[in-house]
């Protein structure tokens, strides 16, 4: 992203996670913020927590760039959470 907008030119980025699809697998370090949840939900949601905090690093370095303002983002899930 910082390459393409230092080329001065519009730009594309594709960001699709895997971390929210199956096989569940926690991310250690975020799984003591989910003890009141099962073991499952606490393991999903610790996915969700890294994959919103990407998202938001994106989203700033947008803003530290200067082109959050002329940038359109278009997010879309393909998958419904685990049913409880």
């Amino acid at each position: 992203m910082r390459e393409a907008h230092a080329g001065g030119g519009p730009f594309f980025l594709n960001f699709c996670p895997y971390a929210v699809h199956t096989p569940l697998m926690a991310n250690a370090r975020l799984l003591d913020s989910y003890a009141d949840l099962d073991e499952r939900e606490a393991r999903y949601a610790t996915m969700v927590e890294s994959v919103d905090a990407a998202r938001g690093a994106l989203l700033d370095e947008l803003e530290r760039l200067g082109v959050a303002n002329e940038t359109l983002v278009v997010l879309a899930s393909n998958r419904e959470p685990p049913a409880r």
